[in-house]
């Protein structure tokens, strides 16, 4: 959460820089999984069709990031999986991909080489909705609640992310879990 409202800050202060008003919002996507889908409007992930079932396919989800020209991917730090990459999504996922993250859905990922800190409030309100649509007893609502207990747990929210290479990347696209890809 934090590094994606940190990239939608940069955003939107870019857009205000340039003076006049305006009416945007960032070109970022959740590629997610299974269906039903979290909604990430209160992270400007908006309007819905950003939010893409992309299937529990890898290739599936590889060229759902391709088809949008993806220029950073944020991947959840899971186990790699090894797969036969699509010949025609491969090229262009290394032709455009130019940054990669890995996340945790704790907050904090082994290695890490970027921290980012900011106050809890309002952040731990807008995930939480975007958490409501998940179905009770699931894998994801449990990562859910374990990420609100921790980002309620004071009045700060620090999470850890590793730079990754674009291999690692792909290696974990078959997680099922939430990824978000944006232009640079």
């Amino acid at each position: 959460a934090n590094l994606l409202m940190a990239h939608v800050t940069a955003f939107y202060d870019c857009y205000r820089a340039e003076g006049g008003e305006f009416y945007a919002y960032p070109d970022y996507f959740a590629f997610q999984g299974t269906a039903p889908l979290a909604n990430y409007g209160m992270l400007d992930i908006s309007p819905e069709h950003k939010l893409v079932e992309a299937g529990p396919d890898p290739n599936d989800m590889l060229r759902a990031i391709t088809d949008r020209g993806a220029n950073i991917l944020v991947v959840p730090d899971s186990e790699p999986v090894e797969y036969d990459p699509d010949p025609v999504a491969l090229p262009s996922a290394q032709r455009n991909i130019s940054r990669c993250y890995a996340y945790a859905f704790n907050g904090t990922v082994d290695r890490a080489n970027i921290v980012i800190r900011c106050d809890a409030s309002p952040l731990d309100d807008w995930v939480e909705s975007a958490f409501e649509c998940l179905e009770e007893g699931s894998e994801l609502q449990a990562h859910a609640s374990s990420w609100l207990e921790a980002c309620r747990s004071g009045e700060a929210l620090e999470q850890s992310y590793r730079r990754i290479d674009l291999d690692e990347a792909l290696s974990k696209l078959s997680s099922g879990i939430p990824l978000a890809a944006m232009p640079a």
